[in-house]
């Protein structure tokens, strides 16, 4: 809090030699009486005083009580303007006082009192009008008379320190004790049991509810795992009664449609009870590792008086039944035509589950509007130990098919095995910069088929046979492999031929009527001869006897055969021709 230099009270105005009756003295400074008349001031005193601000303490009054500051500024320039004043004038005995007049004095500034001069309380007997400086004298220039000489201070120089008032000064901490007392100790003692019993007491708290948490997940597991177990039996039991209804149905040759009803429904309502799909079930390997509808393709009679819709009745009902059809249901179907060797089976097959077909969904979708039953493929083999087979192949739309997709695709079977005839358009890029498109034409093996050795050739009729002459010649032909090329089953074993490379390439490359009819449609006739069969496809070999066909035939060493022996009779039969020969010579000769 820092003090202002202005002081307190208004300092006393300087004696300006007005109202001299007021003073106690005359300029001589002895005492007057009140008849004596006023005498006027000595006009010829030029330099006035100026009284500097005093700081009176030790006051009867009130305002004693409240001490007023005197900056150590304004203390030096009082002291510097009395000090000049008094300096080089002799004091005469005249000039003091009166002894029974008591006037204040001044203290010089003292490192003890910083910024005050402290003066001694009045006597009684002064009155109020006795504070009044009395005027200066007219004859001479003294002193004044009730300010004694100010005293420099002791070091010769005044202290430029000042005081700051601090407001906390006045606040008195209480001072921290250095070591802990008794009843400290025990306070900070039963705090710390305290903090530990409620710690104590959390923890235990904490574990209750982990155990009843622990007790309750295993109770709910419990149960849980009682009511799963429980499902799982009755789902358990529910396949079980499917599995029997299916196989009493497939073990007859040509059920009826009321037949097939009763049991379907009895396969829903077994599943239904139990919370299972019967889609899911009926794909389900439970019949030696096979679904139901794989048995159902094997099993289907060759023919029948009814019609082919008759046959294969139950196999379409199964097939509807476990729609969505799933990838390995679709591979078992495709599977069990392959055993069966059922081409006209799988065709419809195709028809009836797009899925299952090998269009592309551009090529469903350009063939909805027009489809007239699809592409088709007719299989006639031969069955006289030959292994040849003949497939004519119709495909519709066949240009834009090929200018939309880039590839047209059909499957048939023969011989026990999945042939696939792919037609694509590859666009290759060359080394300066040039695309160059190419039709190829590919021939693969499905998958689970055995490989062969074929000898094949597409030959194009540009009509179906029944259009006209079926011995007529055919207009172009592609050679598929020779008694040398082993097709293995896959894409990546497949024989691709290229078709534009020669006599076909202006007919694929512009319109021509001696690729397709006028519809747009692509008849072709594949020709195939299997000339030798390689190892057949064995899956699971139990016996051993894929081992003992891979183990190398050594000939016998007790009874080698004698390569030899033909050889020395024909060199010995030579040589008697040529003796006798050679005799009947010198007896002619002779």
């Amino acid at each position: 809090m820092s003090t202002s230099r202005v002081p307190s009270y208004a300092p006393p105005p300087p004696y300006s030699g007005h109202q001299p009756d007021t003073l106690p003295y005359n300029s001589t400074g002895e005492a007057r009486s009140d008849d004596s008349p006023p005498q006027p001031p000595d006009v010829a005193q030029s330099h006035p005083i100026v009284l500097a601000p005093l700081r009176i303490t030790n006051l009867t009054t009130p305002l004693s009580e409240t001490r007023p500051s005197l900056t150590r500024m304004d203390a030096d320039a009082s002291w510097q303007i009395v000090h000049r004043s008094n300096r080089n004038r002799p004091r005469s005995p005249s000039q003091h006082p009166p002894p029974e007049t008591q006037f204040y004095s001044v203290s010089p500034p003292s490192p003890s009192t910083s910024a005050s001069w402290s003066l001694p309380s009045p006597d009684p007997a002064v009155t109020a009008t006795t504070a009044t400086p009395p005027p200066p004298s007219s004859s001479s220039h003294s002193p004044i008379p009730f300010l004694s000489p100010l005293s420099p201070s002791p070091k010769g120089q005044i202290s430029r320190s000042r005081s700051k008032f601090h407001p906390l000064s006045l606040i008195k901490f209480p001072r921290a004790t250095r070591y802990p007392t008794t009843q400290i100790t025990e306070h900070a003692t039963r705090k710390s049991a305290d903090q530990t019993r409620l710690e104590a007491e959390i923890a235990r708290q904490r574990a209750v509810e982990l155990e009843a948490v622990r007790r309750a997940t295993e109770e709910i597991s419990v149960r849980d795992a009682g009511e799963t177990d429980r499902r799982a039996a009755a789902q358990a039991e529910a396949r079980t009664k499917v599995k029997s209804l299916m196989q009493s149905l497939l073990s007859r040759e040509l059920p009826s449609d009321e037949e097939r009803i009763s049991v379907f429904s009895g396969c829903s309502q077994a599943c239904e009870t139990v919370g299972l799909d019967l889609a899911m079930v009926l794909q389900e390997p439970m019949i030696e590792d096979q679904p139901p509808i794989y048995w159902a393709i094997l099993n289907r009679p060759m023919a029948s008086t009814d019609g082919e819709m008759a046959i294969d009745s139950l196999v379409l009902a199964l097939l509807g039944v476990c729609r969505p059809v799933g990838s390995a249901t679709l591979a078992a179907v495709r599977l069990a035509c392959m055993m069966a060797s059922d081409n006209a089976l799988l065709q419809r097959l195709f028809r009836c589950e797009p899925a299952l077909s090998p269009l592309s969904a551009s090529d469903a979708m350009l063939l909805g509007p027009t489809n007239n039953g699809g592409d088709t493929v007719e299989v006639e083999e031969t069955r006289d130990g030959t292994g040849m087979f003949v497939a004519r192949i119709r495909i519709l739309r066949f240009r834009l098919r090929m200018r939309v997709s880039k590839s047209v695709t059909v499957e048939f079977i023969a011989s026990e095995r999945i042939w696939t005839l792919r037609f694509s358009m590859v666009s290759e890029a060359l080394t300066d910069g040039r695309v160059e498109n190419k039709w190829l034409l590919s021939l693969e093996l499905g998958e689970y088929s055995q490989a062969a050795i074929v000898d094949a050739d597409l030959f194009i009729t540009g009509s179906s046979h029944s259009d006209g002459d079926r011995d007529s010649d055919p207009t172009l032909a592609v050679p598929l492999g020779c008694t040398r090329s082993e097709l293995g089953p896959g894409r990546r074993n497949a024989i691709s031929v290229r078709l534009d490379d020669g006599p076909m390439g202006p007919h694929l490359i512009n319109e021509s009527s001696t690729l397709v009819d006028s519809k747009g449609t692509f008849h072709a006739q594949f020709n195939a001869r299997l000339t030798q069969s390689a190892l057949p496809l064995v899956v699971e070999d139990t016996s051993g006897t894929l081992s003992r066909l891979r183990e190398p035939v050594t000939p016998n060493p007790e009874t080698p055969p004698p390569p030899t022996i033909g050889i020395k009779e024909k060199k010995k039969k030579r040589r008697d021709s040529k003796k006798e020969v050679q005799t009947t010579l010198r007896r002619g000769g002779r």
